[in-house]
C-alpha cells in the first residue's frame, strides 16, 4: 500500500516515486501534465511530496483537494538525498527520502491570492531594476557628449513633473494647462521663478531645493503641512530666508504645520506648541513659549541648554 509519493515537477513530463510505510518502492511511473490529476483522483489518501520550485504552490493546491497531505521542501533540502546518476526519477526517489526524515522542515503551501500579492512585488522589482539600466545606459550615452547628470532618477526629471507628481495622483484628469498654471503658481509661491520649471534638479542651490520641496506642497492648495528638517544642512542666513517663507505661506493660507526638527531655534520660531519626544515617546509638551522659559523634565533643560548655552569644558564635554 503507497504511504508517500514523490513528484519530480516538470512542465510536461513528471516523475512519480512512490513507497509503502517501510520505505520499499511500490511505483516508479512517468506521467504527463494531463494524467497528473486523474492519478491522484484514484490513489488513496497519502502523503505527497514535491520541491518547493516553480509551479509547486498550484500543484499543492490541486492535489490537496483529493485530501492528499501535501509536503513542500527547499530544494536545498533534498540535494544530499539524490543518488548517483542524477536524473527525474533519482530526484523523485529522493524527494521521498527526504520527505520522511523526522527533523526535515517544509515550506507552506500558499494560497492564490498569497502567490498574487508576492507577484506583484517581484514584477514591481524587475521594473525597477529595468528602470536602473536604462537610466544608466541613457547616463553613459549623455556623457559621451559630454553632459554629466549626478545618480538618481530624480535628477532626470524636470523640475514642472517633480512638482505636478502630487496633482497627477490627487486627480488624474487635469488637463495639462492646469498642471502648468499651477506649477507656476506654487513657484511663484516659493519665490522662484516660473521658467525654471523647464529645469532639472542638480541645477540648484541647497536653498533653491527646500523652495521646490515646499512648492510640492504648495501646488496641492493644503490646509496642514507635514515639515520634516525643512532647513536641515542650509546656513543661517537661508534657513532665515526659509522660516520667513514658511510664515508667510502660513499667513496667506491659514496653514497647520506638523514641525519635526532638532534644530530649536527654528523650532522656537515657528512652533506654538511643542512635544518632545525621547525614545519614540512624549517627555514634555505644551506652549512653545512655556516649554523654552520653564522646561520641567531633565532631558527638555538639557536639549535647551545644548542648543543656546553650549558651553565646551577641558574633556570637551557638554555643561549643563
Amino acid at each position: 500500500e503507497i504511504s508517500i509519493v514523490g513528484l519530480d515537477l516538470a512542465k510536461r513530463v513528471f516523475q512519480v516515486h512512490a513507497a509503502g510505510s517501510d520505505g520499499a518502492v511500490v511505483l516508479r511511473r512517468k506521467l504527463s501534465r494531463g494524467q497528473i490529476l486523474a492519478f491522484f483522483t484514484e490513489l488513496p489518501k497519502c502523503i505527497v511530496a514535491m520541491e518547493a520550485c516553480a509551479t509547486a504552490h498550484y500543484w499543492a493546491r490541486e492535489i490537496g483537494k483529493f485530501s492528499h497531505e501535501v509536503r513542500l521542501l527547499p530544494p536545498a533540502y533534498v540535494k544530499p538525498f539524490v543518488k548517483r546518476h542524477k536524473n527525474d526519477a533519482a530526484d523523485a526517489e529522493a524527494i521521498v527520502e527526504a520527505a520522511l526524515r523526522p527533523s526535515m522542515r517544509f515550506v507552506v503551501p500558499k494560497t492564490e491570492s498569497q502567490q498574487a500579492r508576492s507577484m506583484i512585488f517581484r514584477t514591481r522589482d524587475l521594473f525597477v531594476r529595468q528602470r536602473t539600466q536604462l537610466i544608466n545606459a541613457l547616463r553613459a550615452h549623455l556623457a559621451e557628449h559630454g553632459v554629466i547628470a549626478p545618480q538618481g532618477i530624480a535628477n532626470l526629471a524636470l523640475l514642472s513633473e517633480i512638482i505636478e507628481e502630487g496633482l497627477l495622483i490627487q486627480n488624474p484628469g487635469i488637463s495639462r494647462e492646469d498642471r502648468a498654471a499651477r506649477v507656476a503658481r506654487a513657484l511663484k509661491e516659493v519665490g522662484l521663478d516660473a521658467n525654471v520649471r523647464d529645469r532639472y534638479p542638480h541645477e540648484f542651490s541647497g536653498g533653491q531645493r527646500q523652495r521646490i520641496a515646499i512648492a510640492r506642497a504648495m501646488v496641492l492648495n493644503p490646509r496642514f503641512v507635514m515639515l520634516d528638517e525643512p532647513t536641515s544642512a542650509l546656513d543661517m542666513s537661508v534657513q532665515a530666508q526659509v522660516v520667513d517663507l514658511l510664515r508667510d505661506l502660513q499667513k496667506r493660507h491659514k496653514l497647520a504645520y506638523l514641525f519635526i526638527s532638532h534644530d530649536l531655534k527654528v523650532v522656537r520660531a515657528l512652533a506654538n506648541s511643542i512635544l518632545v519626544l525621547r525614545h519614540g515617546k512624549v517627555v514634555e509638551q505644551g506652549p512653545s513659549q512655556e516649554v523654552f522659559a520653564n522646561p520641567k523634565t531633565d532631558y527638555t533643560k538639557a536639549l535647551l541648554a545644548a542648543a543656546f548655552e553650549l558651553e565646551t569644558t577641558p574633556a570637551d564635554a557638554v555643561a549643563t
